[in-house]
């Protein structure tokens, strides 16, 4: 067994990585948060919508990643779409709160095709709590003017980010930079920045049968100093209100990191709950039992839709 010394370096050593590289959050359901990565995406299903979301990441792992997010978007008329978000971030001795507004205007928009441009602003709170009494300090690391363990450090800071979004009958594509500005990271690393993170994602919806649809999905994410990560999903949805799938998460040097499985209901034209589970497959799997995530979705709809026009048109399911 790890001990807890090494436990709490090991946190350590997840926050620095975090700050250096990847270190926006990660969601197994992406296929169902896309606003999330894409400010483009807002409006896209055509329908208000206010979706929550929790991960849990590495249970039984000590000061392991939770996230918290809360999220609205809806059309406005034909071709603008408006969103926004809350999220609350926390591993080890850092938190992270964010929030942002989206805005998405159709510069193509007909009954099969539409390619959305979507721009976004955000503000993000950073909180470092060196005074939690978990918090293991190496010798080493002693005078290390990074590290305080008498003080907490908070700052804000605020950035802008771009998309792109086509759909074509029940096939999607879309490209997205959330944080196009490089903030230094100074108040904690002195050399750390916001790195970009460049994402693609892509899917759709294909008929098998009367009862029967794939709903096949993938994203690639692509920051500076990590290697490139891959998602990829197969699901299969039964008579427009199961869905039932698996995730495989991978990178670029073909490591592997989770496979997941996924399973979403769509209770009735207006509430869907979905759920999430990941089996770790790096060699962090000896010291945690996985990851869990679980949302809920409610869509306002208008009040002339019958079940059988939001059951029939696919972007509902996007």
């Amino acid at each position: 067994n790890i001990d807890m010394k090494n436990i709490l370096i090991l946190i350590l050593i997840c926050v620095g990585t975090t700050l250096f590289a990847q270190q926006e959050n990660h969601y197994t359901m992406f296929m169902y948060n896309r606003m999330m990565y894409n400010p483009a995406f807002a409006g896209a299903r055509e329908v208000a919508s206010i979706s929550g979301l929790y991960r849990g990441q590495w249970y039984s792992f000590p000061g392991a990643p939770s996230s918290q997010r809360l999220s609205f978007d809806t059309p406005l008329g034909k071709r603008v779409g408006l969103g926004g978000t809350i999220s609350n971030h926390k591993i080890g001795i850092q938190r992270d709160i964010l929030a942002s507004l989206s805005y998405s205007y159709g510069l193509v928009q007909t009954a099969t095709t539409s390619l959305k441009f979507g721009l976004m602003g955000s503000f993000r709170n950073y909180n470092y709590d060196f005074t939690n009494p978990d918090l293991y300090i190496a010798d080493g690391s002693v005078g290390d003017p990074s590290i305080n363990n008498t003080a907490t450090k908070k700052y804000n800071q605020g950035n802008v980010g771009a998309g792109l979004y086509f759909n074509y009958k029940n096939f999607y594509v879309g490209a997205s930079v959330p944080n196009l500005y490089q903030n230094k990271l100074a108040s904690v690393f002195n050399s750390a920045v916001q790195e970009r993170h460049f994402y693609g994602m892509l899917g759709g919806v294909a008929r098998l049968s009367s009862k029967l649809d794939l709903k096949p999905s993938m994203m690639v994410r692509f920051v500076k100093n990590s290697p490139v990560s891959f998602d990829a999903n197969a699901s299969v949805m039964y008579n427009k209100r199961v869905t039932l799938g698996a995730s495989y998460r991978t990178d670029s040097q073909a490591k592997s990191e989770s496979l997941d499985a996924i399973a979403f209901f769509q209770v009735n034209t207006k509430l869907g709950i979905g759920l999430a589970y990941d089996f770790t497959l790096s060699k962090l799997q000896r010291y945690n039992n996985g990851s869990l995530e679980a949302m809920i979705r409610y869509d306002f709809g208008r009040s002339n839709e019958s079940p059988r026009d939001v059951f029939d048109n696919p972007r509902f399911f996007f």
